[in-house]
């Protein structure tokens, strides 16, 4: 009678159970495997998902939209509507400085005031002439001043007038020459000398995470047509939107995400594969046994799987746990409850798909054999040629050699699994050794330790976040002179500063893609024009050429739309930008000369020479001369100040610069040290996540060769007997097995050094050419590190292996069957 016409179910679930009684370092060996894979590909899911989550969180509670020039009543509409989170209210009354300090004159209501964590004794300012002073300030005035007391203040519009003092500000101001003056709406309308109450609303619209820029705007345009404001006072921040649409997940990083998760699978897979492959190769007289009492092939199959399956279920688990709580250390702001149970859901799907692949062609091998072939199963696959050689020598080498020979294809998968760990090591390791993202610091600051730039991005006048408004706002703190003779004189000034070197720069609005854009114009220099000649320069040959009218040099290589929409010299560009005067001008320049700065670049790299750009051309797509672009504007276009300093200066005139610019509304204080320490710690997670993988492949190949050296050991207890029954000592029987260990490490440790080593250095040419900090270092720790694992563990688990066969006599092994 057939065993399929029995209770099979339970037949073979009692035989997989009992098969894995009598096999348990498979079973670890499988279990470690697959746990280790699961967690793998679960960290790096939770970690691109949490990356993506953390920033678009940052952005969660900004602002979107602001409404321009409305009244307090639409402004408090605005609050009611349901389709607002919040509507914070505010006006800006002017700015000026007091002595050796600049004041920021402002309304701000109840709402705006929480948004900015603004901390105060007293009450907020509501009548005429109310105000809250910041409690340093009162200070540094040498004023005793508390709430309900009246004061004599000149604001910074020059005039002194008596105010109340409704308020103490807490919250320390930002530096110590910076201070905000919050004022009542009445107040603010008095020192605008406005009759009729406005302010300006900064909204937050639900679910704006979810909108696109058109999406937005209507939305936008519906909330305030509901509270009766014209489409023209109505700005979405379409920065907002682009910002969000860089933090949220592309199909390139699904892409990259799915070959990574099946990289390790299948590297994981092989190993599986060759751990079952290994353990059926020795059980095949068993099955050939069970062939025999009426088992059929089907059942053999299904046996086999259902080992693996139920291993998979055992090992998953952990993995997930390990996993859950290596993405969570990575990015603890990015970490979601439902995104981790999806994500663990699928590394569990994948995870039975991957298991059930691989064990696939084991249990194909294990039912193939019929149950007279079994009975004569040796486990090598391949056929030994007959010999005409008479005599053979056989020595522990070579008895090792022919053992390798026999059966190829467990060779082959053995040393295929240890070659991948290896090789994908050495590409890992020489990336990481070889990428310093902090280097990159030195080309944003090619002469100077400090940067000090215009900003209209936040503070002061900043209301107007659309693509124009930021155009408007950056011309008119440099149509004030913010960045004039006075300021580099100032920081010259500074005790260790050797240099201030400004750079000239304008932000505008420029249609050449089909659509206007937020660009800018870098300010050249005659000393700079000889650099760009350099670049495949197409245009006049001399500077003074460029001097006759406003034109534009075109960098036609740093946007991928110009080859969509090309720019040739004689085309012209749409333009609009603002002068001196604050009036709106729109004009097409024309387009005098183009270069190609990205080749220029590429081969510099290819010719092993590090150019370092000057900041008035890097990164530019449009430039102009110096000269001609504030003949243009009719102001002095000047953006910043690169400020060099002596280096035992250095921290000194740090500290001193932040004292007198770090809180600046409209300055940016940037520094070269912090710069660095800045990129290296946001490089941190993505270097964590390949020390990760790495680590990762070295258990994969490990995990194979201890399964490989103990199921050899317990496979071969007859061959080994019979071998010391002839004549061969212990010593040479472990000589033997580490002969043939020593092999697959051997193979291993050459392919890693040559290919790992070989990928790794393509990957850092690739990287060089997309403008990464990276130089060329070859991993030799990592990689002798996991050479030597290799060999360490092949030479104690041989030992090991080797002292737990001596535990049973000659006899005992003679008389093993399987």
């Amino acid at each position: 009678m057939k065993m399929d016409r029995n209770v099979n179910k339970t037949v073979i679930r009692r035989l997989a159970n009992k098969s894995m009684e009598n096999s348990r370092t498979r079973n670890l060996f499988t279990c470690l495997t697959i746990a280790l894979s699961v967690a793998l590909v679960l960290t790096f899911i939770l970690y691109v998902f949490g990356s993506s989550k953390e920033k678009l969180r940052l952005l969660e509670d900004t602002a979107q939209v602001s409404y321009m020039d409305i009244t307090p009543e639409q402004a408090e509409q605005l609050n009611t509507d349901g389709r607002v989170k919040w509507a914070a209210a505010d006006s800006k009354a002017g700015s000026g400085k007091v002595g050796n300090n600049r004041l920021l004159v402002m309304y701000q209501d109840e709402t705006f005031m929480e948004r900015d964590q603004i901390e105060y004794t007293g009450e907020l300012p509501e009548e005429d002439h109310d105000i809250m002073l910041p409690a340093d300030y009162i200070e540094q005035l040498g004023l005793s001043v508390q709430p309900g007391d009246t004061v004599l203040l000149d604001l910074g519009n020059k005039k002194v007038r008596k105010y109340r003092v409704t308020a103490i500000v807490d919250t320390p101001s930002k530096a110590k020459n910076s201070h905000k003056i919050y004022v009542s709406l009445p107040c603010a309308m008095m020192l605008k000398g406005e009759s009729v109450p406005t302010v300006s609303a900064s909204v937050n619209m639900k679910g704006a995470m979810d909108m696109d820029l058109n999406t937005a705007r209507q939305s936008a345009l519906e909330i305030g047509k509901a509270a009766g404001i014209p489409e023209d006072q109505i700005k979405v921040n379409d920065g907002y939107f682009g910002q969000a649409g860089v933090s949220r997940l592309t199909t390139g990083s699904i892409i990259t995400l799915v070959l990574v998760a099946l990289l390790i699978l299948a590297a994981a897979g092989l190993v599986i594969h060759n751990i079952f492959y290994i353990a059926v190769a020795g059980k095949v007289r068993e099955y050939g046994q069970m062939r025999t009492l009426g088992m059929t092939r089907q059942q053999v199959r299904t046996l086999v799987s259902r080992e693996g399956m139920i291993l998979a279920l055992k090992g998953m688990p952990f993995g997930i746990l390990l996993g859950g709580v290596m993405g969570y250390a990575l990015v603890p702001k990015g970490w979601d409850t439902f995104t981790f149970l999806g994500a663990a859901l699928v590394c569990l799907l994948l995870g039975m798909v991957s298991v059930g692949i691989s064990v696939r062609k084991p249990a194909k091998i294990a039912a193939a054999t019929s149950p007279i072939e079994a009975l004569g199963y040796t486990g090598y696959t391949e056929k030994m040629k007959e010999s005409t050689v008479l005599k053979r020598r056989l020595t522990p080498n070579s008895l090792a050699g022919i053992n390798l020979k026999r059966n190829r294809k467990k060779s082959i998968l053995t040393m295929s699994s240890l070659v991948l760990a290896g090789v994908l090591l050495g590409t890992i390791a020489t990336f990481i050794v070889s990428y310093d993202p902090g280097a990159s610091a030195d080309n944003f600051f090619p002469e100077g330790e400090y940067q000090l730039q215009l900003t209209a991005e936040s503070g002061y006048d900043n209301n107007d976040t659309s693509l124009e408004g930021r155009v408007k706002a950056y011309a008119q703190l440099q149509a004030e002179d913010v960045m004039g003779e006075g300021l580099k004189a100032e920081l010259e000034s500074i005790d260790g500063v050797i240099s201030a070197k400004p750079w000239k720069y304008l932000t505008i609005a420029a249609n050449m893609f089909g659509e206007e854009q937020q660009e800018g114009v870098n300010g050249f220099t005659e000393a700079d024009f000889a650099l760009l000649k350099e670049m495949d320069y197409d245009g006049p040959e001399t500077y003074d050429e460029l001097l006759h009218g406003p034109g534009m040099v075109v960098e036609t290589e740093s946007n991928s739309n110009f080859k969509e929409h090309p720019i040739k010299r004689g085309d012209t560009i749409s333009v609009v930008y603002y002068n001196q005067t604050g009036e709106r001008i729109e004009e097409n320049v024309p387009v005098l000369a183009t270069i190609k700065m990205i080749s220029w670049n590429k081969k510099n790299v290819e010719e092993g020479r590090d150019v370092r750009l000057p900041l008035s051309v890097m990164g530019s797509t449009l430039l102009m001369p110096a000269k001609m672009l504030d003949q243009w504007t009719m102001m002095n276009t000047t953006y910043g100040y690169e400020i060099a300093v002596e280096p035992e200066a250095e921290k000194a005139v740090g500290r001193e610069l932040d004292k007198l610019f770090g809180a600046e509304e409209n300055m940016y204080l940037s520094s070269k040290t912090e710069t660095r320490e800045y990129l290296e710690n946001e490089s941190f997670a993505m270097k964590m996540i390949l020390y990760v993988l790495a680590v990762f492949l070295v258990a994969f190949g490990v995990i194979n060769l201890m399964n490989t050296i103990m199921t050899n050991l317990f496979t071969r207890k007859k061959e080994l007997g019979i071998l010391q029954a002839v004549g061969m000592t212990k010593e040479q029987i472990r000589t033997m097995l580490s002969r043939e260990t020593l092999s697959y490490v051997g193979v291993s440790a050459i392919c890693t050094l040559v290919f790992g080593g070989g990928l790794g250095y393509g990957l850092v040419r690739a990287c060089i050419q997309l403008g990464l900090g990276v130089s060329y270092t070859f991993p030799w720790i990592p990689v002798l590190l996991y050479i030597v694992l290799l060999a360490a563990m092949q030479l104690i688990m041989t030992q090991y292996g080797v002292k737990m066969l001596q535990k049973e006599t000659l006899v005992e092994r003679m008389k093993e069957t399987d």
